[in-house]
This record gives C-alpha cells, structure tokens and sequence, in this order.
C-alpha cells in the first residue's frame, strides 16, 4: 500500500538522522533492485519473462543468474559427492562451510535464514563459519579450487 511504503521510507530516512549508516546502494542486485530476497525473485520474476532475453539489458548476466540456498546446496553436494541432507546435518564440516559461504556470497539472504536452514544455527555461528571458511580457503588449496569453481559456475547465466 503507497501509504504505508511512504511512512517506512520516512521511518528509514528519519532513522539515520545524526548517524553514520551503509549506503543502501551497496545491497543493489542487478544494478536495479533494492530488497530482500523475496522481494528480489518476485521482480525477477516478472523481468525474466517480459524482458530479460533481451540484448540490451544491463547487467542481464547477474538478473538471470540468481540463485537460492536450495540449489547452492545442492550444487556443493554434487561438487563433494554427497547428500544435501550430509551438508545440513553437519556430516562434512568443509562442504558446509563452502555452502554457507556461497550462500552469502550468491544471495541476499540473511545469516539468521541460513542459520534455520542449516538446522537452527545461530546468526553469529553462521558468521564465524563464514570467517572460518575464509580462512581455510586460503590454507587448503584443495578447498579453495572446488570454491573457485563453484563460483565460476554460478557465474554463468542460468538458463
């Protein structure tokens, strides 16, 4: 509802009045959307099938590649050979971590969000396994290379 969208935005603007607070731009997706992940698909939604196929789409390569936690899951399964359901009950620690990290590198999702889809792991567990994974990538070369990639992959336009 329009009024309601201007009451939050004043709330938001008026909030940061007198502090220092993260450009909002930093979480644009696509050069063009400003939001949440929900939020994000139901716009890709509507772009994909009236207008992304079209050459002159800026940023077309990111809007048509989004990914959710369901398919990064399953794609680092598919990389180390195992279940999904090994990845979120913790059954190789290196291939959840390397799913949480793509995770918060490919979505918009939340730590809280990924902390329930991995079983109800705390936000701040999820970050200090995100640093964790950042960590090891650069000691286990073997762990880095399946990362690079994953992202690689994800990289591509999905079709």
């Amino acid at each position: 509802d329009r009024k309601d969208s201007k009451r939050r935005y004043r709330d938001y603007v008026e909030s940061a009045i007198g502090e220092e607070i993260e450009s909002p731009c930093k979480k644009v997706y696509g050069g063009m959307i400003l939001g949440r992940n929900p939020f994000i698909k139901e716009v890709l939604k509507k772009l994909k099938r009236q207008y992304l196929q079209r050459d002159d789409i800026s940023h077309r390569r990111q809007l048509m590649g989004r990914y959710d936690m369901d398919e990064i899951i399953e794609l680092v399964a598919k990389q180390y050979g195992i279940t999904p359901e090994e990845i979120l009950d913790g059954g190789n620690r290196e291939a959840r971590k390397a799913a949480i990290y793509l995770i918060k590198k490919h979505t918009e999702v939340t730590n809280r969000e990924i902390g329930e889809q991995f079983g109800g792991v705390s936000y701040s567990a999820v970050s200090k396994v995100m640093e964790r994974a950042e960590r090891e990538m650069e000691a286990n070369r073997n762990m880095r290379r399946r990362i690079t990639r994953m992202n690689r992959k994800m990289s591509q336009v999905k079709g």
